[in-house]
């Protein structure tokens, strides 16, 4: 019997800073595989394979045990008397109930092929590769469990397969380790293009009221693009870019994320603005969680952020807050308690270094602060 182990609800799948894969744990056979969605919109280059007779896998998941691992687990258990082998059983739940199955998916697609003499057979498949934080951590603790020194799988997602046998045209190829992936001689798929990853749970969108969903409007380069209030704003997709700029307000709101040459993440965001009515807040402009998707973006992308860096003007939010709070807090402490410190602070980030910024020009003076960020 397949058991959800985890007993993650389907709402919170796709929900957090990553995609949060649902455990599945086979008590026949000892293998963990994490559901995921079907990928929306695969590469070009990729599904140009279907015409070489490749299929589509109609279920895609990682494996996280594999029928390797399960076998020498299940060997294991078979040695253990009756209360040992329940024990180790209910901490090998409780160990993978507890993780936290978070996933991103990388720009990394490859081509890999295996003979199967003993069934006169040859498969072939395409898969993409996933980063599984966690999933390091999950294997120290498994081996502990079992007194094992079982490799770590590879953490990956089949998209399509091909076999000379007809009937096992959707079966696959089995990938226990790393060293297992690079004996089949994996050959790298060109994309030719960025990926976007998958915005639900990370940005807002609802049709009529606002927000986006990135991966289905946007694209690489230039464009204009309608949010779900009706607003137009003009995005720009590139390596080391994801912007959106309504350049029909007078306001300028705009949510830039860019990556300089020392992989530094940097950020310009303007979602409100105070006037003499009031304030305009814009419907389909949500900071905080553009700088999760950007996040995602880059990583998906092959950028690893773990330095960020903002600048705040005297007229923004943030340097007042920093302001009001330096009179009675170092200046670490007072940056971490502004929006900004406690957005990055959710993703992962600590505030490194405050620099107070002063120049005096032939045309009056010039000041701002800038905050360093890294993540671990």
């Amino acid at each position: 019997m397949i058991m959800d182990a985890g007993e993650i609800k389907s709402s919170e799948i796709g929900e957090g800073p990553n995609r949060i894969a649902v455990p599945f744990y086979d008590d026949k056979n000892g293998t963990l595989l994490l559901s995921v969605p079907q990928i929306a919109k695969l590469p070009n280059s990729i599904t140009a394979s279907l015409e070489d007779g490749f299929e589509a896998k109609s279920e895609q998941h990682i494996t996280a045990i594999g029928y390797s691992q399960a076998k020498t687990i299940r060997e294991v258990l078979r040695k253990l008397p009756p209360d040992s082998r329940t024990s180790s059983l209910s901490s090998l739940q409780q160990l993978i109930a507890t993780t936290d199955w978070q996933y991103s998916p990388l720009n990394q697609f490859f081509h890999i092929s295996k003979d199967y003499p003993n069934l006169d057979e040859h498969r072939e498949s395409i898969v993409q590769l996933v980063d599984v934080p966690q999933l390091d951590s999950f294997y120290k603790e498994l081996n502990k469990i079992f007194g094992t020194k079982l490799p770590k799988q590879l953490p990956h997602i089949t998209l399509l397969t091909k076999s000379t046998n007809p009937e096992n045209m959707k079966a696959g190829i089995a990938i226990n380790s790393q060293d297992d992936f690079e004996a089949m001689h994996p050959t790298k798929v060109p994309v030719g293009g960025l990926i976007l990853p998958s915005s639900d749970g990370l940005y807002p969108y609802k049709a009529g009221s606002h927000g986006f969903l990135f991966h289905k409007q946007f694209q690489e380069g230039k464009q204009d693009v309608e949010g779900g209030s009706g607003n137009v704003v003009v995005s720009e997709i590139s390596e080391n870019k994801i912007s959106l700029t309504d350049q029909t307000s007078e306001n300028k709101f705009k949510l830039v994320a860019t990556v300089d040459k020392d992989n530094v993440l940097l950020f310009d965001l303007r979602t409100r603005e105070k006037n003499a009515d009031g304030e305009v807040v814009h419907p389909d402009l949500f900071a905080a969680k553009f700088l999760g998707y950007a996040l995602e973006y880059f990583k998906a992308n092959g950028k690893e952020i773990t330095k960020a860096k903002s600048i705040w003007k005297p007229w923004s939010v943030n340097y007042k807050t920093y302001m009001r709070l330096s009179k009675t807090s170092d200046a670490k402490e007072a940056a971490s308690k502004t929006w900004a410190g406690q957005t990055f602070g959710f993703y992962g980030f600590s505030v490194d270094k405050v620099l107070d910024r002063l120049i005096v020009g032939k045309f009056g003076a010039e000041e701002w602060v800038e905050v360093f960020y890294s993540k671990k």
